[in-house]
């Protein structure tokens, strides 16, 4: 009896962990190349990749991270503190949120680049859509 609780609490327990798991991926097409994020939330916990593609480049760069969600706030921090060259615009800030814009999710991100209207050098932020959106839009 004991050995088929303790089964069963464990697979209770794997079931709650496992709905708790989601991954999300976002891109964003730049002039340069498409950057993309692939996020795994476990929980508050979040680990995942940031691609960088370039036409200049044979193979894509990749940087891990890993962070934690608060709300719909997410904080991240680089594997060894190397951020992502997403040229010409520089990444900024390890606070990205999860937004939404009516009935679709987006990744904001803050950056430092050129305002092409004013042509000064300011703080902006990139959003990245759900790759689901760029599916359906034939993307």
């Amino acid at each position: 009896m004991k050995t088929a609780l303790l089964f069963f609490l464990i697979m209770t327990c794997a079931m709650v962990s496992a709905a708790q798991t989601k991954s999300k991926c976002f891109r964003s097409g730049w002039l340069q190349g498409e950057r993309s994020v692939n996020l795994t939330i476990s929980g508050n916990k979040v680990t995942g990749t940031f691609t960088v593609e370039s036409a200049d480049e044979s193979s894509p760069k990749v940087y891990g991270f890993r962070g934690t969600l608060r709300g719909r706030k997410l904080t991240v921090a680089f594997a060894a503190n190397k951020r992502p060259d997403i040229s010409p615009s520089e990444l900024k800030g390890s606070i990205w949120r999860l937004v939404k814009n009516g009935n679709r999710e987006l990744l904001r991100i803050k950056v430092f680049g050129k305002n092409y209207e004013t042509n000064k050098y300011e703080d902006s932020f990139a959003d990245f859509e759900s790759c689901d959106a760029h599916a359906k839009s034939g993307r």
